[in-house]
């Protein structure tokens, strides 16, 4: 699936380039963070920043398991291909409103 970004991505994606830091996405539900962080992440990594990304979205994460909290870390392009789970942590309910 290729991701047209739109002007405001690409400044985001400057902005992370040029300052670095810390980043936390927040939206409503189907709102389309999911995607906007599958591209920067694939944006950076190919700019040769490594992007460390945590997806706490118990109730429907886009990188591990339902129920979980997961984590990887992308260097390259090829990571981002492979877009999978490095460690996660199951947080005991598949259930996120529990």
């Amino acid at each position: 699936m290729e991701i047209a970004p739109t002007p405001e991505w690409e400044e985001l994606r400057d902005a992370l380039l040029r300052e670095g830091g810390t980043t936390l996405l927040l939206g409503a539900t189907d709102s389309g963070k999911s995607t906007l962080v599958r591209w920067l992440v694939g944006s950076l990594a190919a700019a040769g920043t490594a992007v460390a990304l945590v997806d706490a979205d118990v109730g429907q994460s886009a990188l591990c398991l339902p129920g979980t909290v997961g984590m990887a870390l992308f260097r390259t392009p090829h990571d981002v291909a492979e877009y999978r789970c490095g460690e996660f942590s199951f947080l005991g309910s598949a259930n996120a409103a529990r």
